[in-house]
């Protein structure tokens, strides 16, 4: 998905938050902590739901509230793999899904049907976006693995691919899983070479704690190259739940 921000005027702040998973007393106190207002737009980067105590109050939250703009996570991804009876199906068993497994199986999911109240909030998970591509940011989950080569790089340049067409490209697999590979990777060369200007990369997926030295207090992590920025700092795992101002690049910090 692209937002493109130059042809629409903004008033508000924009905020970004990541694998809340279910710690819903956190992301409230978030809220109000930022004093999150009508006139802000607060992106969700995918993984609302699983391991947290209350997977459903954040879903229902993010619903009902215009100005929040969630995206796929590799949680909400295994969700729609287990009600579709896909390959990675039973990879969610394992990643803490008890409250929305019964909820769905509850409903009536191992025989094909939901009723219409789960059915609205599955149709409403299924049309989550895999990326947000901003002015000066792109929001994702995890990360991506192409264009691996430069062969790559040239045939995507040779037929004036767009970012967007190089996102779309990739497994949606990758794009809410995708670990060291992404690390690793420096992707402010192509997106520049794609889109003509800079655009710093905020995601989550990975605790912060993985990829910095941050001791017993998780923060923020900022890619010493400067093309991205983690901003899952383990809200389930004893962490914190961290919120990042896109503008100011102010840090917020709550815990569980």
């Amino acid at each position: 998905m692209q937002i493109p921000e130059t042809e629409k005027s903004r008033q508000g702040r924009r905020l970004a938050v990541s694998d809340i998973h279910g710690c819903i007393h956190a992301f409230e106190k978030m809220l109000e902590k930022v004093e999150f207002s009508p006139e802000d737009t607060l992106y969700v980067i995918g993984d609302m739901i699983d391991r947290g105590p209350n997977a459903r109050a954040v879903v229902d939250l993010v619903r009902q509230t215009p100005n929040m703009i969630p995206l796929m996570g590799n949680h909400e991804w295994m969700m729609l793999q287990y009600l579709d009876k896909g390959p990675y199906k039973r990879s969610w068993n394992h990643n803490g899904n008890r409250e929305m497994r019964r909820w769905l199986d509850d409903s009536g999911s191992r025989h094909g049907h939901l009723s219409e109240e789960v059915q609205e909030v599955v149709d409403w998970v299924r049309q989550l976006p895999y990326f947000i591509e901003l002015d000066d940011y792109l929001l994702i989950h995890a990360g991506w693995n192409l264009p691996n080569t430069i062969d790559d790089l040239e045939r995507y340049l040779a037929k004036k691919a767009t970012l967007q067409d190089v996102l779309e490209d990739q497994p949606k697999m990758d794009l809410v899983w995708a670990r060291e590979e992404f690390f690793n990777y420096h992707c402010d060369e192509l997106i520049e070479l794609l889109t003509g200007r800079k655009k710093t990369v905020i995601f989550g997926h990975t605790p912060t704690v993985l990829l910095g030295d941050f001791g017993r207090t998780p923060k923020i992590w900022h890619d010493p190259s400067g093309d991205k920025i983690n901003i899952d700092c383990g809200a389930f795992y004893g962490g914190r739940l961290a919120c990042l101002d896109l503008d100011s690049m102010e840090e917020y910090y709550t815990e569980e």
